[in-house]
């Protein structure tokens, strides 16, 4: 008798055997590849791309259409840190001291209050 794997379980191996190739796989090489029935496994599969854990892209080769699945990338959002320039946190003497609850805070500090004066 063969144990009965749970959705959390088929998920995991579904990611695990995407990730394995790079991120990125042929969908019918996916069964295979995980050694899960598509029977079993598509239910889980389609939960996985409606949640955004899984993206499954079509591409045309050759004129045939293909059904790839891949990992999401994680894009990098670029922020300016213009804004903390002149921050006197970072070469202050007394930053291992100051906390929120101690004698030395942000809220008490007298340079910090120049600084968003002066900003």
């Amino acid at each position: 008798m063969k144990k009965k794997i749970n959705k959390e379980e088929l998920q995991h191996k579904i990611i695990e055997t995407i990730t394995k190739r790079k991120g990125r796989i042929k969908r019918k090489d996916l069964w295979k590849a995980s050694k899960i029935s598509s029977e079993i496994g598509t239910k889980a599969l389609m939960e996985l791309i409606k949640n955004g854990k899984l993206l499954q892209v079509e591409e045309y080769i050759n004129g045939k259409k293909t059904l790839y699945l891949k990992l999401p990338s994680k894009e990098l959002k670029i922020i300016s840190l213009e804004p903390l320039k002149g921050i006197p946190c970072l070469p202050c003497n007394e930053y291992n001291f100051c906390s929120e609850m101690g004698n030395l805070t942000p809220i008490t500090c007298k340079k910090m209050d120049e600084w968003l004066e002066a900003s």
